[in-house]
């Protein structure tokens, strides 16, 4: 019969964790570039005359957009954190 160890959680990240690390910042930077294009649209008065369709859809992508950077900003302490175990 083979006995088996109980495994020792690991320190660092793995290959990808490394990877998203690496990535995070310029997928939170294009994100909030993003958003700030957004901004502009929905800070132009005239779109909500001329176009409230393509109000509304900026409206919901700024609303998702800025979820996705708290979490793109919260897995990046989580990995910095861990990085440093």
């Amino acid at each position: 019969e083979r006995q088996t160890r109980p495994r020792q959680a690991r320190s660092g990240l793995g290959f990808k964790e490394k990877k998203d690390l690496e990535a995070l910042p310029g997928r939170i930077e294009s994100m909030e570039s993003e958003l700030a294009e957004l901004s502009t649209v929905l800070a132009d008065g005239e779109v909500y005359r001329t176009d409230p369709g393509r109000v509304k859809q900026s409206q919901e992508r700024y609303a998702q957009l800025e979820r996705e950077i708290a979490e793109a900003y919260a897995r990046w302490q989580d990995l910095e954190e861990r990085a440093r175990a």
